[in-house]
């Protein structure tokens, strides 16, 4: 037993995780359990895990007994408590970059935006034939930029003609 002990005390002390250890008989009897001298250890097991003892002779199979062993569940605890933020951390970085992407799509479409203003207010003041120029857009704002050029050259010619026919 004083066996048992020691070397039962040298992994509990050595593993956070080991809340307790116990020896039993082949009747059930227990040869040593540490529970005597690590009661609030023993008391904070939170999982218990119990092995038979065998000892083979040849092809000969005798269990002498059962190891009981309990654990505190702390390595569970940080791994969980590690899982976690790492998963807050992955969630909050995700959560940065689609805001980010949605801020920049925003300050692009703005742009281009403001420059289909900016050659509507050309056109209202007068400057037929104003052309914006939108080759860095996107394929949208570039099709709209496209008709609006169009649109603004057909009325520069409508305007031209109507000057022509009325000089006439």
């Amino acid at each position: 037993a004083e066996t048992l002990r020691s070397h039962s005390d040298s992994i509990i002390r050595s593993n956070d995780d080991i809340a307790f250890i116990e020896f039993r008989d082949a009747n059930s009897k227990i040869i040593y359990s540490s529970k005597d001298y690590y009661s609030k250890q023993a008391q904070d097991a939170k999982i218990t895990v119990s092995s038979p003892m065998i000892v083979r002779y040849g092809a000969e199979t005798n269990i002498v007994g059962s190891v009981m062993v309990g654990l505190s569940g702390t390595i569970i605890e940080n791994i969980s408590t590690t899982t976690r933020a790492s998963l807050i951390f992955a969630f909050l970085v995700a959560w940065m970059a689609v805001i980010a992407i949605v801020f920049m799509d925003t300050i692009l479409l703005t742009r281009e935006l403001k420059q289909l203003h900016d050659g509507v207010q050309k056109i209202s003041s007068g400057e037929f034939g104003y052309n914006i120029d939108c080759n860095d857009a996107s394929k949208e704002i570039q099709e709209l930029c496209d008709a609006f050029n169009r649109m603004s050259n057909r009325l520069s010619k409508y305007n031209d003609q109507t000057m022509e026919s009325i000089t006439l």
